[in-house]
């Protein structure tokens, strides 16, 4: 994984600006303060379905992905599969990241 996305995951981190867990998140997404959805592509497929519905619902981008690695070096914690990030700048930087390195890879 692209160390720069991973620092700026890690930067959003640090700031507060995340919210961790499946319960977290979609109470971030109703509260309206989720801008984007990091979804690993390790979740279970309830979780996935239920992070899924709620973003499409409320229109919040989700971006799914080998994201396992990141959160769990990032967080220490081996079980987390969904991170929300609520700042507008960092969920711009990091949807970016993530784009560049889909192109890098095709």
């Amino acid at each position: 994984m692209n160390s720069k996305l991973q620092g700026m995951i890690g930067l959003s981190i640090r700031a507060g600006k995340t919210s961790f867990g499946t319960d977290a998140v979609k109470n971030s997404i109703r509260k309206k303060k989720a801008k984007l959805v990091l979804l690993s592509d390790t979740a279970s497929q309830r979780s996935a379905k239920d992070v899924n519905d709620i973003c499409s619902y409320y229109n919040v981008e989700l971006l799914a992905g080998p994201f396992s690695d990141i959160f769990y070096q990032l967080t220490a914690k081996d079980a987390m599969k969904v991170i929300s990030i609520n700042d507008e700048q960092f969920a711009r930087e990091i949807k970016n990241l993530s784009l560049e390195l889909d192109k890098e890879i095709q």
